[in-house]
């Protein structure tokens, strides 16, 4: 599919090679060029949508990370979980162990490390404020830290109650968090967002603890292994979710989908996307207007451009054969993969254990091949000559194999010596994939 290097290439051209003066923010001009650029070459890139393999891929996050996957990733989550209420209990235990000690010197050393930091607020400090925020780490792991619902920006329990009203919190909100970006894997920078909101808070309890231990004199950090551990966790959960190879082109495909959605302008099947994935029209909308139009434009333009390059180079060094098959399966026709023994009909596999009756598959793939012009008669499927029903009966049982649709389209014809068959099937509808011709042609 070389227009995935068409795309790719002309977006590129476009993108500074320099980031702008004025905080990343493309000039008019540029932003207008690039969103031009993906109007007209994004559409190009749309079979990439119904293609299996791509969106096997572009649906990483959602196989891997949501809650009831089974997956090296939600292993991770489970122990970063599990290492941050350990770290907590210890903490509470402590806590309540010395409550007089504390309760000394809680007050004035807080207030003099939250100056220190350069808190202008400050809230109440007791031991009870300590427990009630231990309460709220408890809680927080109790929480999905990872939901499919941030698939085209962050969506999912975002908000924050005040004084009975619901306000967006400032962490899921991309112009105000240099770890969020308009396109990309927001499912899994989402899900560290939360992991971190409830993380930061115990490191912070921890450290005020620290400061008031040290201002008593005596010596602070006793549960540094146990902190250390979950940063550790942090860093594997990252990697894991965002910098490893298949998480990079996991993203790169992500952000050719919300590219293909916002901007094609083509109407899209979203039906292998779970419901929660789809985009709404505010997600499609900040994409189209704002992300490479205000202050982060630079930064999505640079990330666009490596997703199309992370993709083209993907596509280009797949197997001939499972290029061939995928680009047939996307037309919507009937395919018969040779070597894998699958069949597929309006981009579903039909499942008829062709393996198990391999004659069937043959009648199949022979009607294939003629590809709706020519016919197959009992010679073209048995050495001997067949009783006089047994190629009736072989056609009938593929027959019960099939969608009725496509059943449907097979025809008997007028032979002299035995029955005949052939597809009502015009030749572009029709794509027989083997290794030894991986060629698609529609």
């Amino acid at each position: 599919m070389n227009n995935n290097n068409i795309a790719s290439e002309k977006f590129s051209r476009l993108v500074p090679k320099t980031p702008p003066a004025l905080g990343g923010r493309l000039s008019r001009t540029t932003a207008e060029q690039l969103i031009s650029c993906l109007e007209q070459d994004v559409a190009s890139l749309h079979p990439l949508l119904v293609s299996p393999g791509f969106q096997r891929l572009a649906l990483w996050p959602v196989h891997s990370l949501q809650a009831d996957g089974n997956s090296p990733e939600r292993e991770l989550i489970a122990k970063l979980k599990a290492a941050v209420l350990s770290a907590a209990a210890r903490v509470r235990g402590f806590v309540e162990q010395n409550a007089e000690l504390l309760a000394v010197h809680l007050g004035d050393a807080v207030r003099r490390y939250r100056r220190a930091k350069g808190w202008t607020i400050e809230t109440a400090i007791s031991l009870d404020d300590l427990l009630s925020r231990l309460e709220q780490v408890k809680a927080g792991c109790s929480d999905e830290w990872a939901s499919i619902a941030d698939y085209f920006g962050p969506n999912h329990g975002t908000s924050l109650e005040v004084g009975g009203e619901r306000f967006r919190r400032g962490e899921f909100i991309v112009s105000l968090n240099e770890q969020l970006h308009y396109v990309g894997n927001h499912v899994a920078t989402c899900m560290l967002v939360r992991a971190n909101l409830v993380t930061d808070r115990l490191f912070e309890i921890a450290s005020e603890i620290n400061a008031t231990l040290i201002a008593a004199g005596h010596s602070g950090r006793p549960w540094r292994p146990e902190l250390d551990r979950i940063g550790t966790l942090l860093a594997q959960l990252r990697h894991a979710c965002l910098e490893r190879e298949e998480a990079v082109r996991a993203e790169a495909a992500m952000t050719v989908v919300q590219g293909c959605a916002a901007f094609s302008g083509l109407p899209i099947d979203w039906s292998w996307l779970p419901t929660d994935a789809q985009p709404s029209k505010s997600q499609l909308n900040m994409l189209r207007h704002i992300a490479l139009g205000m202050g982060r434009g630079y930064s999505t333009a640079l990330k666009i451009e490596a997703a199309l390059r992370v993709v083209s180079r993907w596509w280009a060094t797949r197997p001939l054969h499972q290029t061939a098959l995928e680009e047939a399966i996307a037309t919507g026709g009937l395919v018969v993969d040779v070597d894998s023994l699958k069949v597929y009909w309006q981009q579903q596999e039909v499942e008829g254990k062709w393996a198990k009756s391999p004659r069937k598959f043959l009648l199949l793939e022979r009607l294939a091949k003629s590809r709706g012009r020519g016919h197959v008669t009992a010679a073209d499927i048995y050495e001997d000559i067949p009783s006089k029903s047994r190629f009736p009966d072989l056609k009938k049982d593929l027959c019960n194999s099939l969608p009725k649709d496509l059943r449907e389209r097979i025809q008997s014809v007028q032979c002299k010596n035995s029955p005949a068959y052939k597809f009502d099937l015009r030749s572009s509808q029709i794509h027989v994939i083997s290794s030894e011709n991986a060629k698609f042609s529609a």
